[in-house]
């Protein structure tokens, strides 16, 4: 079923999420949910992987949630699948952080499906939370290579209360931090997928001011051209590409002209 088209994303999250690789929200659920979530993981004697809501079936509300399949079918159109890959990830008290690595490796970047993280906890910064570098779901690099990256300059940590959700483009490079809490720090990942190629918005798109605001977002986000053998270049041409691809658009417009304006 469609949501309302109140509950879409408009063009200016559309094009955040498309900049940065990620969009955090915190949907509503009814009182004591995630409180009762930490406590059945907590009881978990192994981890069950794929059958994870199995063996926690309140789980399952998380990704049927309302907000969840409106922004699911913003980004990824109305034929959007649940994967059935899914996983319980416990960040133990002392634990140590781990690589940088994506979750997908596609090599045009398109955004053919979408990971879905769950927080049943609150998440502080003591807490190895997830952390992430925005704009590096069009950074090609190998996984053995990346991972032997530390701290990278930009990089931003998921935080929030008990129930925040993340929504990553699978090729955005994230990584677990150090635990450093006496608390265990739990997430729980889903993935969507899309099956199709887009043929239009489907999200709240306005036609007649996207353009300008695309140029106005992506100047904010990669900073103008310097020059056309920069990796500047090649920012702002993934991110038209990807507008475009989403969009299902015939022509790839903003004109490469229009950016140095």
């Amino acid at each position: 079923m469609a949501p309302e088209t109140r509950d879409l994303l408009d063009d200016e999250l559309v094009l955040r999420f498309l900049h940065q690789g990620s969009l955090q929200f915190r949907p509503r659920f009814p009182d004591g949910f995630h409180e009762r979530v930490y406590q059945q993981l907590a009881q978990l004697k192994h981890n069950p992987g794929n059958h994870i809501t199995r063996e926690v079936p309140d789980l399952q509300a998380v990704v049927e949630n309302p907000v969840v399949h409106a922004l699911a079918y913003s980004l990824l159109g109305p034929n959007y699948q649940v994967h059935p890959h899914r996983h319980f990830y416990d960040n133990r008290p002392g634990s140590m952080s781990q690589g940088w690595h994506v979750d997908a490796a596609t090599p045009d970047h398109m955004l053919r499906g979408l990971i879905l993280f769950y927080y049943p906890q609150d998440t502080d910064l003591n807490m190895g939370p997830t952390v992430f570098v925005p704009g590096t779901h069009f950074r090609d690099a190998p996984m053995d290579r990346l991972a032997s990256y530390a701290n990278i300059r930009g990089q931003r940590n998921f935080i929030g209360p008990a129930g925040s959700m993340v929504l990553l483009h699978p090729d955005l490079w994230h990584a677990r931090s150090l635990n450093r809490s006496s608390q265990h720090r739990y997430m729980i990942k889903f993935m969507l997928t899309r099956p199709d190629e887009p043929e239009q918005p489907s999200w709240r798109h306005d036609p007649e001011t996207a353009g300008a605001l695309f140029l106005s977002r992506v100047r904010e986000f990669v900073g103008p051209i310097n020059s056309f053998c920069s990796d500047y270049l090649n920012e702002w041409e993934w991110r038209r590409k990807l507008w475009n691809w989403m969009r299902g658009a015939p022509r790839q417009d903003p004109n490469l002209m229009d950016f140095l304006v």
